[in-house]
């Protein structure tokens, strides 16, 4: 089996995480051009037998492919470029902290550092709090740097430790007792 490419490891990423739907994945999967050759043809033919149509399809294309992805490093993508669109305004502020929240709740605990990221859901003291429905985009993002100012450094501090391999993403899975499956990370 050949190395999987970095869009066929973030689309299966992206089914493994359910924000592709079964239907669209297997479309994908008969209509991919490469995909045989970077699976292999004995792995390629285990995915398309699943049955698309029931409850544990997810599990099974997890089972078989989990071995072959590079989680640390499709995180590490992923996570940045959620930073860098945050910072380029390319993405709805709320729904950036959103998301980077999202990967805290997977294990990667040091973006919570900043309380904004870690308590966006939390229902006391999180931000939403000061955000009208009528605020523009550029509204909402003066509201939330006023309330907390270090956003923007911290985020662009993050991304330059992840880069700089300083906060490496280890693709490692470990079972918490109480929380279930998270990622595993290190500071170096």
């Amino acid at each position: 089996m050949n190395n999987l490419n970095t869009n066929t490891q973030q689309l299966f990423l992206n089914y493994l995480d359910s924000k592709l739907s079964s239907h669209d994945f297997e479309t994908y999967l008969y209509s991919s051009e490469t995909l045989e050759s970077e699976l292999g043809n004995e792995l390629y033919l285990e995915l398309i037998s699943i049955n698309y149509k029931h409850t544990d399809c997810r599990s099974a294309v997890n089972k078989l492919i989990s071995p072959f992805l590079n989680y640390g490093e499709m995180h590490k993508t992923m996570i940045t470029n959620t930073i860098n669109n945050i910072l380029a305004k390319k993405v709805n502020i709320l729904d950036g902290i959103s998301e980077l929240n999202g990967w805290c709740w997977k294990g990667y605990t040091f973006l919570g550092e900043i309380d904004i990221i870690s308590d966006i859901g939390d229902a006391g003291r999180s931000v939403i709090h000061i955000i009208k429905d009528s605020d523009t985009e550029d509204e909402i993002r003066n509201k939330i740097e006023r309330y907390e100012p270090g956003l923007i450094p911290f985020l662009e501090n993050v991304k330059t430790r992840l880069s700089d391999g300083k906060i490496v993403l280890t693709g490692k899975k470990v079972q918490h007792h109480q929380s279930g499956v998270f990622f595993e990370f290190e500071k170096k």
